[in-house]
């Protein structure tokens, strides 16, 4: 397991899902969605995070001590 996790937001879900398509989400779910492709559904979009998931736990990464700690920094400040 990581210490956190880069590619697992719902944002880059949807964007792996619809690339470019243009939303609005409140932090629980699309509350606009301005695309011609249909809206994904919360399934594909926990779907598609528990695969981003998985794919970064297969990858062996190695921090430098002052990397981790940048990235906490700004992970806290969100």
């Amino acid at each position: 397991m990581k210490p956190f996790y880069r590619f697992t937001g719902i944002d880059v879900a949807i964007a792996l899902l619809r690339p470019n398509a243009k939303y609005e989400f409140n932090g629980s779910r699309i509350v606009q969605w301005d695309d011609p492709r249909p809206e994904p559904t919360m399934e594909e979009i926990i779907e598609t995070q528990q695969k981003a998931e998985a794919f970064e736990n297969s990858i062996p990464t190695v921090w430098l001590q002052n990397d981790l700690e940048e990235y906490i920094k700004f992970f806290k400040g969100l």
